[in-house]
């Protein structure tokens, strides 16, 4: 059961970091310079930098469907 928890860690971190490096690749609205600026941020400090970008990218579409 051991061996299997560094697993059970990496792997939904490794999901959420590729969620938030392909929703920045498919954004319109930011400058090239914001993405690199985040896609850092993910790189460096995988599980941190991802969920602060989806957690902010949450807000920022909930705002957008409401003007929907």
């Amino acid at each position: 059961m051991s061996d299997r928890l560094p697993w059970v860690i990496f792997l939904p971190v490794i999901a959420l970091d590729i969620a938030a490096i392909a929703d920045l690749v498919i954004r319109k609205d930011l400058k090239l310079s914001t993405k690199l600026l985040w896609g850092l941020a993910v790189l460096l400090l995988p599980a941190v930098g991802a969920t602060i970008y989806l957690l902010a990218r949450y807000k920022v579409f909930s705002t957008v469907r409401k003007s929907l």
